[in-house]
């Protein structure tokens, strides 16, 4: 992250001697100071990256710095690696101090170029006192200043040697994995003492550097590889009032001894809770209202708890050392022992409800069956005929609701439907007559009047006619005919129809004397209404 020159100040008092990693950048942004902190830092071009570095040449992933832990002590370095963590190479590649590199552990003072116009130099010190000399200088005199400082450890520098054995991917995962693992990593050799710490080891064990092999942790390690055969084993270890799980690899071809630590502090005490619970468990089976039985493999009941309102057969005090078949109806009983047969082969828990005659009723019931030792289970058996009844119930009166909903759906497709025609017929007549009143005779606007007229009624009458519709949805509708000149009445029909309609044509044809027909406008306007549509 980048850091206000006053927060430097705060960590200098209050941190005199702690080594503080810093990178000084200097791009088309200008100049700023970055405190190095955490494990791993992506930089590059693109906005996503831990550090942005803010030129064209630089590529958008362009080099990772990683924190790595110096072997016995607290302290650690950074290497710099080209490219990502998936091991694909900058474009233009890093060049330290002058020379053109893939990977370097970076020592106080180095400098870095990245893409060939951002330069960046690194410091690591544990004394930089005079902070308001580095708010009110330039880049170039921060580097000149910062340079005179000595480095406050030695660095670990990776040899050309080392690094040609990797691939360029292979070395940028070697590198990151321990360090940035969460889980405390610890090696040691034969003779005690330690080769490596992961940063999660520090933070975990603070005083392991100074108690050595006295440590919980590596008491013992030796002298257990040494004399035992095993070169693997896991043993748990308590470190201030918390429980470990060490996973002890022996590495035979360095002769190094390897720790892998869990911390089971909350596994251990949920093992403890589970235990105490075993009780409360035992107590609330008592509480259980249903009934429940304990059957052996061939049917015979070992043991049972009558539920506590039961008035079946199923909990006469003469129930013990009973069979399955002598209790129940045989159908009752031949199921009931199918899935008892079936928890026992599968380990399964089994769940099925029965119908159960009592008296002039019939019980309905739920057996939930469950292997509960060698050769015999539990079965737990409810009386759920009221809420069969209950779900009977609510499935009647979601079909009712879903009939209902039906019925409204089509009532309004069929609403929607006969507005549309007298709508249409207004609309078309209104503007013809807004259009050519002028050229029209008196006869030929009446006749438009007419029509927005008959169209107004029609509306009218779809309105009157929704309690006939909704009578006819429930069977009640009624047919009240008249004399009607079906020949006139079709020819009206598809005119109002045809209005300001242009995608297709209707034709009316008609044979014989059609005026003496009896029957129910209305009725006959809907049929033909929505054939002709």
């Amino acid at each position: 992250m980048t850091l206000s020159f006053d927060y430097l100040k705060t960590m200098l008092e209050s941190e005199q001697q702690q080594i503080n990693h810093l990178l000084v950048i200097e791009d088309k942004q200008g100049k700023r100071i970055i405190a190095l902190e955490a494990a791993t830092y992506s930089v590059g071009r693109d906005s996503t990256n831990s550090i942005v570095l803010y030129s064209h040449l630089v590529s958008r992933q362009h080099a990772i710095l990683l924190r790595v832990t110096t072997p016995e002590t607290a302290t650690y370095l950074f290497r710099i690696i080209d490219g990502n963590l998936q091991g694909k190479r900058s474009t233009n590649g890093l060049i330290i101090n002058g020379l053109r590199c893939f990977s370097q552990d970076l020592k106080h003072g180095d400098v870095i170029v990245f893409g060939g116009d951002v330069r960046a130099r690194y410091y690591a010190t544990s004394n930089l006192s005079d902070v308001s000399f580095l708010e009110s200088c330039k880049a170039e005199d921060v580097s000149g200043f910062l340079s005179n400082l000595s480095s406050p450890f030695q660095t670990l520098v990776t040899s050309d040697s080392e690094l040609e054995s990797f691939s360029d991917a292979a070395l940028v995962r070697l590198a990151s994995f321990p360090e940035l693992n969460s889980t405390p990593i610890i090696e040691i050799d034969l003779a005690g003492s330690i080769t490596y710490l992961n940063p999660a080891a520090v933070v975990e064990f603070p005083d392991i550097l100074k108690a050595k092999v006295q440590h919980p942790i590596l008491a013992g390690l030796v002298w257990t590889i040494q004399n035992g055969k095993e070169k693997f084993f896991v043993r748990e270890v308590e470190v201030a009032n918390k429980i470990f799980e060490q996973s002890v690899h022996y590495i035979a071809e360095s002769d190094l001894i390897r720790s892998y630590i869990i911390d089971v502090t909350e596994r251990k005490r949920t093992e403890a809770a589970l235990r105490e619970s075993e009780a409360k468990n035992r107590a609330l089976l008592n509480a259980i209202p249903d009934l429940m039985l304990r059957i052996s493999k061939d049917g015979t009941y070992l043991d049972y708890m009558p539920a506590k309102d039961s008035d079946t057969l199923a909990t006469g005090n003469n129930l013990l050392g009973k069979n399955e078949y002598e209790v129940l109806p045989l159908a009752v009983a031949q199921q009931r022992m199918y899935y008892v047969e079936r928890a026992l082969a599968t380990g399964k828990i089994q769940i099925f409800e029965y119908q159960l005659p009592l008296n002039d009723s019939i019980r309905q019931e739920e057996a939930r069956i469950v292997v509960s030792g060698e050769d015999e289970v539990l079965a737990i058996v409810r009386d759920i005929t009221e809420r069969k009844q209950v779900e009977a119930d609510i499935r009647h009166a979601l079909e009712k609701e879903k009939q209902l909903n039906e019925l409204k759906s089509r009532f309004v497709t069929m609403i929607s439907h006969e507005f549309r025609t007298p709508l249409t017929t207004i609309l078309s007549s209104a503007e013809l007559l807004e259009n050519y009143s002028p050229k029209w005779t008196e006869e030929k606007k009446l006749q438009h009047f007419q029509r927005i007229q008959i169209a107004v009624k029609h509306m009218t009458q779809l309105l009157n006619d929704v309690l006939l519709i909704g009578k006819a949805e429930v069977g009640k509708l009624e047919c009240n005919p008249v004399a009607l000149d079906v020949a006139q009445f079709c020819r009206d029909l598809v005119d109002e129809m045809l209005l300001g309609v242009t995608s297709h044509t209707v034709t009316f044809q008609n044979q014989g004397n059609c005026t003496d027909a009896y029957l129910d406008e209305k009725l006959l306007r809907h049929i033909l209404s929505n054939l002709i549509s």
